[in-house]
């Protein structure tokens, strides 16, 4: 009963708001999100304000120096990011993005860090668009300084001391083709 009242007077307070989600990936974003918080009359930009929450990433790289043991290891470095994003508009063909937030990184079960500052910037620029096709560019950069809390090595955990610091840079880009229906 507590339970059902909790969702009742939320959804109470959310039914007048309005909600749009967003469309992460998709070539034709700049023409698909029109509003945001400022807007001028003739409406050329608009700013848009945002949150994102990215920890489903998931990397699997090449071990440079093998372990020893004859073992394979498992190769993946994950990265969860939580972040404000803010999005600057111009006339509904280019997306200018901000991130600002923290990351968390995990290389295999050995190496564990807190989280740390992160920050990025990208874009979306709409190349070619008809009635029903879009076509765009995007372009993203994150960095953050991970370091680390402790590694494990054959099932126990290490505290590590030193000031060292591993540096993480992730560039991407995109082309991509959308069919609006």
């Amino acid at each position: 009963m507590r339970f059902t009242k909790k969702w009742l007077s939320l959804a109470s307070v959310a039914i007048p708001c309005l909600l749009q989600s967003t469309y992460f990936g998709n070539p034709g974003q700049p023409t698909l999100l029109k509003d945001g918080l400022v807007q001028t009359p003739p409406s050329w930009y608009c700013l848009r304000v945002g949150y994102m929450s990215d920890y489903l990433y998931r990397q699997d790289y090449k071990e440079e120096f093998p372990s020893p043991g004859g073992h394979p290891p498992s190769n993946y470095a994950s990265l969860r990011t939580d972040a404000a994003t803010i999005t600057l508009n111009l006339r509904n063909r280019i997306d200018l993005n901000a991130l600002i937030g923290s990351a968390q990184l995990q290389i295999d079960q050995d190496v564990f860090t807190k989280r740390q500052f992160a920050w990025g910037v990208g874009g979306k620029f709409l190349v070619w668009k008809t009635r029903s096709v879009r076509v765009g560019l995007d372009l993203k950069y994150l960095e953050s300084k991970q370091k680390p809390l402790y590694f494990v090595g054959d099932g126990e955990a290490y505290n590590i001391v030193s000031d060292f610091k591993l540096n993480y840079v992730d560039m991407q880009a995109a082309f991509g083709v959308a069919y609006l229906i």
